[in-house]
């Protein structure tokens, strides 16, 4: 996907550009954490690992200071997942399917597994 990143762009990644001016305490006036230049870096990174297997997320900041990316399927087992990024460097997966069951997986820092755990998490919800 870096290939394509250069060559196409990324919009998950060409929006995070417009969050660099979340870097201050309070930036949606209801007391937010600042989104820090570490979780920007720590998610461009993380989004390049990302399955393509549910499409482009949905993505916003959040008032903890993290990112959060939310995809939601039209069809098949999976109702809604979600990844939050940061604050700092850290993720974490949740995720609900359309028969009710919740599920969690705790994340951690950006390893050399980590891109075969998320295509094992997206592999396994999309079943």
């Amino acid at each position: 996907t870096a290939y394509l990143d250069h060559k196409h762009g990324n919009p998950t990644l060409d929006a995070l550009a417009s969050y660099e001016s979340l870097n201050e305490a309070n930036w949606d006036g209801y007391d937010a954490e600042p989104i820090s230049r570490e979780t920007l870096n720590y998610a461009r990174r993380f989004i390049r690992i990302i399955p393509e297997t549910f499409g482009a997320p949905d993505m916003a900041p959040s008032g903890d200071g993290s990112i959060a990316l939310e995809w939601v399927p039209e069809t098949g087992p999976i109702h809604k997942l979600f990844l939050d990024i940061g604050p700092g460097e850290q993720w974490r997966a949740y995720w609900k399917r359309r028969n009710g069951e919740f599920g969690r997986l705790p994340g951690a820092d950006i390893t050399p597994d980590t891109k075969r755990v998320l295509q094992k998490l997206f592999d396994d919800l999309s079943k």
